[in-house]
C-alpha cells in the first residue's frame, strides 16, 4: 500500500509563485499613486474628518485630521520648493578683498 502524501515527483512550485504574485498587490490597485494633488487631499480629508466628528466618531475624525495634516505638510513643501530663489552671490558683487584696517594681525606680531 502507498503511504499517504508520498509521491516520486517533488511538489510543484508554480502555485507558490502564483500566490506570491497576488500577495504583492494586496488589493491596492492604486500602486502608491495618490489621487489629485496634496491640496485636494487636504480638503478631502478635512471634509471626511468634519463628517466623522459630526457623526460622533472622534477616532475616525482624528485619523482623518492626521492625514489632512500630512498632506498639508506635503503641499507646503511643494510650494516652498517652487518659490523663486534669490540669485546666487556672484563674483561681480563680491568685494575683491577686505580692507586692510579690518583684517586682524597675526597673534605673534601684536605689540603690547
Amino acid at each position: 500500500m502507498k503511504q499517504a502524501g508520498y509521491s516520486k515527483r517533488p511538489p510543484s512550485r508554480s502555485s507558490e509563485r502564483h500566490r506570491q504574485h497576488h500577495k504583492s498587490s494586496n488589493g491596492d490597485f492604486n500602486d502608491g499613486k495618490s489621487r489629485g494633488n496634496p491640496q485636494q487631499s487636504v480638503e478631502r480629508y478635512l471634509t471626511l474628518a468634519r463628517d466623522a466628528a459630526s457623526s460622533g466618531d472622534p477616532i475616525s475624525a482624528e485619523n482623518y485630521y492626521q492625514y489632512a495634516d500630512h498632506y498639508y505638510r506635503l503641499a507646503l513643501a511643494s510650494r516652498i520648493s517652487r518659490a523663486p530663489r534669490p540669485e546666487k552671490f556672484s563674483e561681480e558683487k563680491a568685494p575683491a578683498s577686505l580692507p586692510i584696517e579690518n583684517t586682524p594681525e597675526p597673534i605673534g606680531t601684536m605689540n603690547n
